[in-house]
């Protein structure tokens, strides 16, 4: 039973989008393309969020996202972990860069996570931290925006799984964050998920929005 609880959750790990301080597998591929849309008139957002697992180790990846009228985000960035706390807990840290607002930054990051079995379910939490850092351009110095997403998952049924996420963020210009994202991940098809969600705005509140993503592994 223990091995079964075990297996299930490296299954789980493996195609959890995001995957915070777990390496992709050597060779192995994820993709999710998802769209958010206001309830209320307004402009919609797209993303696209690409990792491969380079070795056994190293994980390469790619975030994007924007409106249909702009790309606000494009980044590059690679994923090393760096050890195991008691407990169970994983560490790694990333470094990305890239085009944000149209600007060169560098975005260095920590991700903390761990495994778990609720009730013979396989589990998953983490803590993904980053700081987006760019020049001022008017007064020439170095800036940057820090944002933090604590995500909780879980196996519930024939293979579904919930996901509750907390997203904060505290820019350099402009106010702070808090935003709640729940979802539901349906299995599709062999190495696809599709996620269906929303987004709403607890501090300094952002209009509720729907989401949908494919998730592919390959």
């Amino acid at each position: 039973m223990r091995m079964l609880v075990v297996a299930n959750l490296m299954l789980w790990l493996a195609v959890q989008a995001q995957a915070g301080p777990w390496p992709r597998a050597e060779g192995e591929t994820f993709l999710a393309a998802s769209l958010e849309a206001p309830l209320i008139p307004g402009d919609g957002a797209f993303s696209l969020y690409a990792e491969h697992g380079w070795t056994d180790r190293l994980t390469l990846g790619l975030d994007m996202g924007g409106t249909r009228h702009e790309l606000r985000k494009s980044v590059v960035f690679a994923r090393l972990p760096f050890g195991q706390a008691p407990g169970g807990m994983r560490l790694a840290v990333e470094l990305g860069m890239g085009l944000v607002r149209d600007q060169p930054v560098l975005r260095p990051g920590l991700s903390f996570g761990r495994g778990f079995s609720l009730s013979g379910r396989p589990g998953w939490i983490t803590l993904d931290t980053r700081a987006v850092i760019f020049q001022d351009m008017l007064h020439g110095d170095y800036d940057a925006d820090f944002e933090a997403d604590i995500t909780f998952g879980i196996e519930t049924w024939r293979k579904t799984r919930a996901i509750l996420q907390l997203q904060a963020g505290r820019p350099a210009h402009g106010d702070e964050y808090l935003n709640l994202a729940p979802s539901w991940v349906i299995p599709a098809a062999p190495g696809r998920h599709l996620e269906i969600g929303v987004t709403a705005g607890i501090l300094h509140k952002a209009p509720l929005s729907a989401k949908i993503a494919l998730w592919h592994s390959f």
